[in-house]
């Protein structure tokens, strides 16, 4: 073979084992050319202080401290290597595996990836779904924004949990029980001796914060049974069970409004007993009873002494429908109801009226103290 240059020899694509490379031995002192093969070529000798082996202008070293791949198309690839220690891995761009449905944004946030990681607990201190995460809460959910620029079905869902399926089969006369969503809030920690100020174990905040607009409706808990089959023995839209025994409780209450506005249910009340706070009757009560009156069976309320009329304000919502009059149904089903204004009716205060009873009998004794005279 004749003398070539090294730049003029054809070039080897497809390297492989037992191909050897030139190489010359202690240049600085009696420089001698040997060959060397793949298989022994001994890659610690480069490392990142000395850069013994910097390849097409890449920043490359294998070293003690760090491997650097400064290339925008570099790949490395950690195919053959079963573990990994590492204390970062640092891209700008994106991180991809071949396993769990591959290391990217969006097969992180898409739970129907082709792969589940299983028997694993994703622990994190704060999660925040969407933007502006407090620093001072466990997990954020910031739903995105939706303009409403037209008269059409719209709704906002910051989370939404389900838990629909249940296979029971029939036979099956105890199989536990199903909470979709639980909180517990207890102290749990011996260590605990100071005074807490106050312990909630769920707490809702609505309304109006910043803003001009009008909300028909607002609510701070909304209820709705939603059974179409089957047989539901006792429904419980709210159930307050009974507490569990020990420690010390001063002051208990089932239920506990300091909100001073009227309550108002449709259905009936039914109360082991009743506690009234309203004051005496201070007219002629007999004269005031005397003058209640009633037309097919209802009470004339207008005909009441003062002192026992209220007022009832009482919502009225109607099927909401369509441009076409058909009725709008929502995502579960069911049809929607609008809001079409408030009826004013007039009511009985019952606290009053036990109040003018009892000044009845009053008067009514001290009548009949006089006959027995």
């Amino acid at each position: 073979m004749a003398d070539s240059k090294i730049t003029g020899l054809v070039e080897l694509t497809t390297p492989e084992t037992g191909d050897i490379f030139a190489i010359v031995d202690s240049p600085g002192v009696t420089p001698v050319t040997k060959k060397i093969t793949i298989d022994n070529l001994d890659l610690s000798l480069m490392d990142n202080t000395t850069s013994l082996f910097p390849v097409n202008s890449q920043t490359f070293y294998i070293g003690t401290t760090e491997v650097a791949i400064n290339r925008a198309s570099a790949t490395l690839n950690l195919a053959g290597i079963g573990t990994l220690a590492c204390g970062a891995i640092t891209s700008s761009g994106a991180l991809t595996a071949t396993s769990y449905g591959g290391i990217t944004e969006a097969n992180l946030l898409d739970k129907t990836a082709s792969v589940t990681i299983t028997g694993a607990e994703w622990q994190f201190v704060r999660i925040g779904i969407g933007t502006g995460a407090g620093s001072t809460r466990r997990v954020i959910i910031s739903p995105d924004d939706k303009t409403v620029d037209s008269n059409a079905a719209n709704y906002l869902i910051g989370m939404t949990v389900d838990s629909w399926a249940a296979d029971i089969a029939s036979g099956v006369t105890d199989s536990g029980y199903r909470i979709n969503v639980r909180t517990d809030a207890f102290i749990g920690d011996a260590d605990f001796e100071g005074t807490l100020t106050e312990l909630t174990s769920f707490a809702t905040r609505y309304g109006i914060n910043v803003g001009t607009g009008i909300v028909t409706r607002a609510k701070g808990l909304s209820i709705q049974r939603l059974s179409t089959t089957g047989t539901i023995t006792n429904a419980y839209d709210v159930y307050i069970a009974a507490p569990s025994t020990g420690g010390t409780v001063t002051n208990e209450y089932c239920i506990y409004s300091a909100n001073d506005a009227p309550s108002y249910f449709t259905g009936a009340i039914t109360a082991a007993s009743y506690t009234d706070n309203t004051p005496a009757y201070e007219g002629n009560a007999l004269e005031a009873i005397n003058n209640i009156r009633g037309t097919n069976g209802k009470i004339d309320h207008d005909s009441l002494p003062t002192f026992a009329q209220k007022e009832i304000k009482k919502s009225i919502y109607e099927d909401k429908k369509d441009e076409d009059g058909k009725e709008i149904k929502d995502e579960k089903g069911e049809i929607e109801k609008e809001y079409v204004g408030t009826e004013i009716t007039k009511g009985r205060d019952l606290g009053a009226m036990i109040s003018i009873l009892t000044k009845a009998v009053q008067e009514l004794s001290a009548e009949v103290e006089l006959l027995k005279k």
